[in-house]
This record gives structure tokens, C-alpha cells and sequence, in this order.
């Protein structure tokens, strides 16, 4: 698997050097090529150029990983050229799948097959010729976008016109066309290749982008009730003239062709001829009186249907753009409404407020609940809102939703003195146990918070009989500790007095030894 990447990549290299070598050398060539993974299994370039031109810029090599060969193409003859047929040849739409095989197929103007092959190792001369054989070239057409440099070529030596679809044709759109078509020609399954069915979908695909166009020239004609060539007609419009310019030209040619010869059975008197020309001349006159009428006739209608158009088209707009104003008209109403059930939510969202509001000024007026302000945690404008609102009314409660150890022992000190007691979560009293230590009770928010109105928290009105017994509780340990303090300080001062004790007797027996030795 290696060898074969290795080989792969190195073909790759080689055929890229060549197509540089050619077009640095303004030399003309197609080039065929089937990928794999990882770089090209094969390429074969068909150079449009004598050989001795390719001396010094592409050269015979072989080696383990790529061979190069160069064959020359003999042919019987030098040009190519569409020879006068005996009979009239059909318009054609045809569709090139290129490659090392290349499909190729013809449809006349009512889409039946004309031609269907796939051909081996062609170069764009045999295409040509092979074409030509069956028919008049109009459009040459390719199942991918952009379309190969082949058919891009093959289309300029033709002077048809190209069609490329929007988007490449997808396999399964491909098979439907080709199964369509084998149910109508079943002699086509015997040449039904993959590069014929892909060839056969940029044919229908191509007939299909002018079938408008063909079927317009068709009513026109119908409603002229002219004998015009319809075929001649619709390839001029194939090749981009307007209806009303072919149909004039077509007229034109007819006018100018020049009568049919008069029998050689018999040869009449002169006088005969001249009166046999002379009502030629005549008829001829005549009816190039009603065609030219007829032109005209065709020009005053162009020019009526013209101004009808330049009429609707102004209609168009004007009803294009009251088309856009209602749109706008429908989004701005839309957003309206949007803000209208926005504004009912809010006000029945402000109404329920309102009646819970006066339930708990009802309920506070009674005594059954106490107000208290909220916070979402301690800070310095927390802690100054209080103690305005201490100064104004005296102690009150405070709810908060969490705490922050730091800011709770920066503010301890006025919390205690202007708060009754603290209530948090559950889960966040032991963060604030320090304002215990300044004789602020903590209690659970969830066990007396009743209902939160719009920063104010209603309590139930055992909060305060409770923060005063838990106040209590905390001037009783309080007193405990200091009272066991006392306790801790007083044995020390016994230590430290037998210790003074036992030195000052120490030093007495210390004297006492040294008089009695002198």
C-alpha cells in the first residue's frame, strides 16, 4: 500500500511537470487523468502539435515509479470540415462526458437520441467530426460545473453555445434521466454506460434550460400562420437571437432565395416567358407586399406589447413595494404584540405583587408578620443603609442570602449595634460566626421567612422573642468564659506566689548558713 501511495504521488509529480512544460510552451493539449488515493493511476494528455515541436520539452522516462510514453497520432487528412449533406441535417444539443473514455451524446430539438457512444483515448478533431456527422452542433453541454477544458474547447471549435448546470448533476438525478429515457428508447440499453448516462443528463439538462424558449418560438409561429422553417427558427434563438429578430431573418432568407428553375421539358415561345416572369414578378411582389405588411403588422404589436410591459413592470414594483410595506407593516405589528403580552405579563406579574403587598401590610398591621430589609450579602453600602435606617427606627432585622466572612468581621461592630439579629441560610451561618462574639445573634432564614416582596422580607413574629433568647444564650456563655477565665487566672497567681514564697525562703536560710559559718 505504500509502493502504490509512492507511485501515485509520483505520477502526480510527473503529469504536473508535463502540463507546466506545455503551457509554458503555448503548446495546445487535453488531458485525461483517473485519480486515487493519494495521486493519479494514470494520465494520458492528447497534444495538438507536431512532434518535432515537443523535442527538448517533454521527453521519453521510465523508472520504478513512472513511464512515459509519447506516441504520435497519424491522420488521413488535415482539417475538418461539415461537408454539404444531401438532405438537412438535425440541430443538435449535445452532451460530453470527458475522460479516458469519453461518452458522448446527441439529442435533436425534441430531445429523441441522435447519437450515443462512448469513445477510448479520442482527441477533440475525431469529437468534432464524429458530431458533425449526425447533425448541426448547437450547445455543448457538461453534467459538472465548471465545465473540463475539453468541452470548453470542443465548444469554441464547434461555435456552439456551452451550458454548464448551477451545481454538478447528482448521481441518482442522473440514473432517473438515463432509466426515463431507456423506457422511451429501449435500443439504448446496449450503449448505456456510466459515461453515456452522465453525458445524457448534460444533453436533457441543457434541452431543458432552453425548452422555454423553443416552446415560445412554437405559439409565435402558431399565431403568425406563416410556413417558416420552425428547426432554423429555434437554433437562431438556441444561438441567441430574439423570437421577433429570427422570425425576420428567416422571412428575409425566404424572400431572398431565388425561384425554383421552370421545367426543361419544354421550352416556351419567349413571349410565353416573358408573360410566365412577368406574373412570377407579379406574384413575388405580392407577397412580399403582405410579408413586408405583415412585418409591419409584427412591429406595431411588439411595440404595443412592449409598452404593456414597461406598464406591468410599473405595476410590478408599485405592487412590490406595497408588498414590502405590508411585510414591514406585519413584522412591525408582530413585534407590537410581542411588547403588548410583555406589558400583560408585567402587569399582571406587578398586579400580584400588589395584592401580596397588601396581605402583608394587612398581616404587619395585625402583628402576624414583620417586615425586614433583604440584601444579597454584606458590604458598605449595606452597612450604611442599615445603620441610617437604626438611627431613624432603632434596631431591626436584616436578611441576607450569603456571607462573606471578611466584610461580616470588617462591619461586626456596627452590625451590633444597629441589628436585633442576622438571618442567612442555614448552610451559611457558621461564615458569620464571629458576630456572635459581639453579641449578635445568628438565626436560619428558612425557619421565619414567610414571603420577599421587592427587597422586603415578611418574618414571622417569633423571630424576635427568639433572637433575645438566643441573645441571652450568648451573654450566658459569654459570662461562662470569662468566669472560667477568672478561675485559670486565679491558680496561676497561687503558682506564682508559692513561687515567691519558696525563693524569699530560699534566700533566708541562704543568710542564715553564711553567719554561722563566720
Amino acid at each position: 500500500r505504500r509502493y502504490q501511495r509512492r507511485v501515485r504521488a509520483s505520477i502526480l509529480r510527473a503529469v504536473k511537470d508535463i502540463k507546466r512544460a506545455l503551457d509554458r510552451s503555448g503548446i495546445d493539449y487535453d488531458l485525461v487523468f483517473r485519480k486515487s488515493g493519494g495521486g493519479l493511476d494514470s494520465a494520458v494528455f492528447v497534444v495538438y502539435a507536431p512532434r518535432s515541436r515537443l523535442k527538448g520539452i517533454v521527453k521519453r522516462h521510465e523508472d520504478n515509479d513512472v513511464r512515459i510514453e509519447i506516441e504520435p497520432v497519424y491522420r488521413s487528412r488535415l482539417a475538418f470540415e461539415e461537408a454539404p449533406a444531401a438532405e438537412a441535417k438535425p440541430y443538435l444539443i449535445v452532451g460530453l462526458d470527458p475522460g479516458i473514455s469519453t461518452g458522448i451524446v446527441a439529442l435533436d430539438l425534441t430531445g429523441r437520441p441522435v447519437l450515443a457512444v462512448t469513445r477510448r483515448g479520442v482527441d477533440r478533431g475525431e469529437v468534432v467530426e464524429l458530431i458533425r456527422s449526425h447533425g448541426v452542433p448547437l450547445v455543448v453541454a457538461s453534467d459538472v460545473t465548471p465545465a473540463p477544458d475539453f468541452v470548453k474547447k470542443l465548444a469554441a471549435m464547434l461555435r456552439a453555445q456551452l451550458y454548464t448546470p448551477p451545481q454538478p448533476l447528482p448521481v441518482e438525478e442522473k440514473r432517473l434521466i438515463l432509466e426515463e429515457y431507456l423506457r422511451r428508447y429501449p435500443q439504448l440499453k446496449r450503449v448505456a454506460t456510466p459515461h453515456v448516462r452522465d453525458a445524457l443528463a448534460a444533453a436533457v439538462k441543457a434541452l431543458h434550460y432552453y425548452d422555454g424558449k423553443l416552446r415560445q418560438v412554437e405559439s409565435h409561429i402558431a399565431r403568425l400562420g406563416v410556413d417558416i422553417d420552425i428547426e432554423k427558427l429555434k437554433a437562431a434563438v438556441i444561438r441567441g437571437t430574439s423570437v421577433a429578430e429570427a422570425v425576420e431573418a428567416v422571412i428575409k432568407e425566404m424572400l431572398s432565395e431565388p425561384p425554383p428553375p421552370p421545367p426543361q421539358e419544354k421550352k416556351p415561345a419567349p413571349a410565353q416567358r416573358q408573360n410566365g416572369c412577368g406574373e412570377l414578378v407579379e406574384r413575388l411582389r405580392a407577397e412580399n407586399h403582405v410579408l413586408q405588411s405583415r412585418v409591419q403588422q409584427l412591429q406595431e404589436e411588439l411595440k404595443r406589447l412592449e409598452g404593456e410591459l414597461r406598464i406591468l413592470t410599473a405595476e410590478l414594483r408599485e405592487s412590490l413595494e406595497r408588498d414590502r410595506e405590508v411585510a414591514m407593516l406585519r413584522q412591525r405589528l408582530a413585534t407590537l404584540q410581542e411588547e403588548l403580552e410583555k406589558l400583560r405579563a408585567e402587569k399582571k406579574r406587578l398586579e400580584e405583587e400588589k395584592a401580596s403587598l397588601l396581605d402583608a401590610l394587612y398581616a404587619a398591621s395585625l402583628g402576624q408578620l414583620l417586615p425586614a430589609p433583604t440584601a444579597d450579602e454584606i458590604d458598605g453600602d449595606v452597612v450604611d443603609y442599615i445603620s441610617a435606617l437604626a438611627s431613624r427606627y432603632g434596631r431591626l432585622l436584616l436578611v441576607v442570602d450569603r456571607v462573606n466572612p471578611v466584610s461580616v468581621e470588617r462591619h461586626a461592630e456596627t452590625l451590633a449595634r444597629s441589628l436585633v439579629a442576622l438571618l442567612a441560610p442555614r448552610d451559611q451561618l457558621p461564615r458569620a460566626r464571629s458576630l456572635e462574639e459581639h453579641g449578635l445573634p445568628l438565626l436560619p432564614a428558612e425557619d421565619y421567612v414567610s414571603a420577599r416582596l421587592d427587597g422586603t422580607a415578611l418574618l414571622d413574629p417569633t423571630v424576635l422573642p427568639d433572637a433575645y433568647r438566643r441573645k441571652m444564650e450568648i451573654e450566658e456563655e459569654k459570662r461562662r468564659r470569662e468566669m472560667e477565665a477568672r478561675k485559670t487566672l486565679s491558680a496561676a497567681e497561687l503558682r506564682r506566689m508559692l513561687e515567691e514564697y519558696r525563693s524569699r525562703r530560699a534566700r533566708l536560710l541562704l543568710k542564715k548558713e553564711g553567719v554561722k559559718a563566720s
